[in-house]
């Protein structure tokens, strides 16, 4: 392969060969030259050495990273980016997207474009149709409003994407100005506790559930703890009724895992005592997730199990840390990637009475 060392900054003909490259150049490695980083990159099998700027391993990365970036959205990364320009807000989503779309998860880039469009919408209906025409005070204005209708955990995580994208495009040098430079952050709001269901309304929520066609699906929930779109891509073929376990997998293309990791989660003694046979398909036969998770919701309420079903899958860890199973073992069985994540757990306030910590522990363990 062909080595070009003349810095890509000073090169005339560069920008040609940029512009001509197919398939679309990338970035090859990050080296080290008498104490310096240099990023090479390759283009119409040529590598392309081009300077860093930096002495330190943290800075290389972060300055590779935007090279990256640039090369996604098809431009010239030896070229010095252009001035900014006022940027419509329907432009610099897309744009983001397309720049870090691949680092992310499909179900993060959704949230994105999700929460963005709202806070896109907020601002038509406000006369405003660019980036320059924020200020601070008009996105306190919105963070009020989202907090006046929504649950400050929401409406954090909708300015915090948000926040995250106009940050994004500062570096980028889209805008002028990140207007969330001047915003005050908001106090963290403390999370309310959610309630751990007493076992007799599990019974009550189960025999509601077994007269529908929901039932394998709230069992599933209540004895395995999976999340909502693992129990609705859940296929009979992943129950093992021999070994007794349930496969939690990724579907590429149809379904991916919150950590990506698959794992095995043991089949609890009741489920075992009633699935005899397993049949095709899918457990839960409903159109779509948001149907589950209504389904649920409407099912628990009458049951008297506040949380729907997320609430179920909190349920199910807590009562398993309340009988004694090993931390590390929830935290495999829940697909946890922090073993924080399920140590918050083991903060209960709420009394639960040995009676049903007992019964869980014979449903579960038989």
């Amino acid at each position: 392969m062909e080595k070009y060392e003349k810095n890509p900054l000073t090169g005339k003909g560069l920008a040609k060969a940029f512009a001509k490259a197919k398939p679309r150049p990338r970035i090859s490695n990050v080296v080290w030259r008498r104490g310096w980083a240099h990023l090479v990159i390759e283009v119409n099998h040529r590598q392309i050495w081009r300077s860093l700027h930096t002495r330190y391993a943290d800075k290389a990365r972060e300055r590779a990273s935007e090279v990256a970036w640039r090369l996604r959205l098809g431009e010239d990364p030896t070229r010095r980016a252009p001035a900014p320009a006022a940027a419509p807000l329907d432009g610099l989503i897309d744009r983001f997207l397309e720049a870090r779309g691949a680092e992310l998860r499909a179900h993060t880039v959704r949230d994105y474009r999700k929460r963005f469009k709202t806070f896109a919408t907020w601002c038509s209906e406000h006369k405003i149709s660019d980036a320059e025409s924020l200020s601070a005070e008009i996105l306190l204005s919105y963070r009020t409003e989202r907090r006046a209708k929504h649950a400050a955990a929401t409406a954090a995580s909708d300015l915090r994407a948000v926040r995250a994208v106009f940050a994004f495009g500062r570096r980028m040098k889209w805008i002028r100005s990140d207007p969330f430079s001047d915003l005050p952050r908001a106090p963290r709001a403390a999370k309310p506790e959610k309630p751990i269901h007493p076992w007799r309304a599990i019974r009550k929520l189960l025999a509601l559930a077994r007269k529908t066609d929901l039932g394998p699906a709230i069992e599933v929930s209540l004895f395995t703890g999976m999340r909502a779109g693992e129990i609705a891509h859940l296929r009979w073929a992943d129950v093992d009724l021999e070994r007794g376990v349930i496969h939690v997998v990724n579907r590429p293309g149809e379904f991916e895992i919150k950590t990506s990791e698959a794992r095995t989660i043991p089949l609890a003694a009741e489920l075992r005592r009633r699935w005899k046979r397993k049949t095709t398909g899918r457990l839960w036969t409903g159109k779509n997730l948001d149907m589950l998770s209504k389904v649920t919701g409407n099912l628990c309420r009458k049951a008297g199990c506040p949380g729907g079903i997320h609430g179920l899958r909190h349920n199910w860890i807590t009562y398993l840390l309340l009988a004694g199973y090993p931390l590390v073992q929830v935290m495999a069985w829940a697909g946890h990637s922090n073993l924080s994540t399920t140590q918050g757990y083991t903060h209960v306030r709420q009394q639960v009475a040995k009676a049903d910590v007992e019964a869980f522990r014979e449903a579960f363990g038989g």
